[in-house]
């Protein structure tokens, strides 16, 4: 994956010696026709089915049934995905799994991914960032709710970033005009105003 978060990185390097499950996604807007409560509870599944050299038995017989006498595969259902995921997350003392931007999916697809998030095995870790999302608090129903503000220094430094990054128009634009990047900088930080999200 071309992204990762800062907490993804920090739960391997803690527990890179242990038995621990690990997930993520990364929900994007832009992206909303594919991320369906089926297709990110069964990435969910995927990852932590990757762990293993061996596929495990209750895959190949899901996958046996989606695809005898078919000449196209079905996709799995979402209880199937989801009968999928605790399978893996039984075989772990301890899972984490780590839903990023929650409040980027549509409205169906979020509550059908947090009801189905609610009732996970006791030993899954589950942290949620989103936006402040009344309805999403009563959806989840979190047992603690911190308030994460981006500093002005994080924000500079990930317009550095993408202003120095080749691919990106920004720089394209920089170069052409080299007044151009201080200005998009000052510009995005008076309009960002300690920009927050929330994690669960």
């Amino acid at each position: 994956m071309k992204y990762r978060s800062a907490v993804i990185d920090y739960i391997e390097r803690r527990f890179y010696k242990d038995d621990v499950g690990i997930a993520f996604l990364y929900c994007n807007y832009k992206e909303r026709d594919t991320q369906t409560a089926q297709t990110l509870i069964g990435s969910l599944a995927q990852q932590l089915v990757q762990r293993y050299p061996d596929v495990p038995s209750g895959l190949k017989v899901l996958y046996d049934d989606h695809s005898r006498n078919r000449q196209t595969p079905t996709p799995p259902t979402v209880p199937e995905c989801l009968q999928l995921l605790k399978s893996q997350i039984v075989c772990c003392p301890t899972t984490f799994l780590v839903v990023d931007a929650l409040d980027e999916c549509d409205d169906q697809t979020r509550r059908e991914l947090c009801a189905q998030l609610r009732n996970l095995p006791g030993s899954t870790h589950l942290l949620i960032t989103s936006r402040h999302n009344p309805e999403l608090e009563d959806q989840i129903r979190p047992s603690t709710r911190l308030e994460i503000r981006a500093s002005n220094k994080d924000i500079e430094m990930y317009l550095e970033d993408r202003i120095e990054n080749k691919e990106h128009r920004l720089n394209r634009l920089a170069q052409k005009d080299p007044e151009l990047r201080p200005l998009v900088i000052s510009t995005i930080l008076d309009k960002a105003q300690g920009m927050y999200v929330t994690s669960y």
